[in-house]
């Protein structure tokens, strides 16, 4: 007699402890599918661009000469900068990609894997692993153009070189967990996708990105408590060896992070077989 499963519909919010295991479960079992899905698409990437690699580092290179030209014709005067500004302009654009590519891969990687994910039944915190090997190879290649490029202007490694590389695991577990409490809401309305184009744009100018932190007025509040400046200017800093005086919020956004991280990864876990199954429908 042959074996009859029965596939239902279970949410785990009446046992919390089942559900956190579950999450683990998953990221255990994922491991070796993340890490394919990662080589798949990195491959993929490769053959189906000129330029490639390039694309990792081109918008932020790009943004950082255009502010250097500016700042230079004197077109727009940037004052009180604490580095040489094309070291502390590169700095601050090759960061702000890293912040908003960790927002943006999870809606990203959800949305191209739902296809899959309704034909296939596997751990979906293997698409979580792939978003942070993304993630990794990123941050390694910008890297390969930022640290030779401060060699180049005058910043020779410290100590405090290793704490700036060390600080980009909390800053992209904040990203990714920004990023994941949007993927339900994403999956359901491609306005979510498009939105956070236009958002990051602004938000851009409205963080110390290519200027420095400001401590006075309306945007010396926004400076304080935009959760995207400590990480921004913790790592600079320590790139650039000026004085850093925003721990508070640096451990602040940090524990939030955490926090976030979980519960997107909960929410993912309740509301993706919901969603999945109106996609199938």
């Amino acid at each position: 007699m042959s074996e009859v499963r029965v596939y239902t519909s279970e949410t785990g919010l009446g046992n919390p402890i089942r559900l956190f295991g579950d999450i683990f479960k998953g990221f255990r079992e994922g491991r070796f599918l993340g890490y394919q899905l990662f080589i798949r698409d990195l491959k993929a990437s490769v053959r189906q661009s000129f330029l490639g690699f390039l694309w990792h580092f081109i918008p932020a290179i790009a943004t950082a000469v255009i502010w250097i030209m500016l700042n230079s014709q004197n077109v727009v005067t940037i004052e009180n900068v604490p580095m040489k500004f094309p070291a502390f302009a590169i700095t601050g654009t090759i960061l702000w990609t890293l912040i908003t590519e960790s927002m943006n891969k999870p809606l990203m990687r959800f949305v191209a894997a739902k296809g899959m994910m309704v034909k296939l039944n596997f751990p979906k915190e293997a698409l979580v692993l792939a978003i942070f090997y993304d993630l990794m190879f990123s941050f390694l290649l910008k890297m390969l153009v930022l640290l030779p490029a401060l060699l180049v202007m005058g910043y020779y490694p410290t100590i405090e070189w290793i704490m700036a590389i060390l600080m980009i695991v909390p800053m992209y577990i904040f990203g990714v967990a920004v990023g994941l409490l949007l993927v339900p809401l994403g999956m359901l309305f491609m306005d979510i996708s498009k939105g956070m184009t236009y958002i990051f744009q602004i938000v851009m100018y409205l963080a110390p990105v290519v200027y420095p932190v400001q401590k006075i007025g309306a945007m010396g509040v926004i400076h304080k408590w935009n959760p995207v400046t400590p990480y921004i200017e913790f790592i600079r800093s320590n790139f650039g060896g000026y004085q850093f005086d925003m721990y508070f919020q640096l451990v602040l956004w940090s524990v939030f992070g955490i926090v976030f991280l979980f519960v997107g990864l909960v929410l993912i876990r309740i509301s993706l077989p919901v969603i999945l199954e109106r996609s199938g429908s």
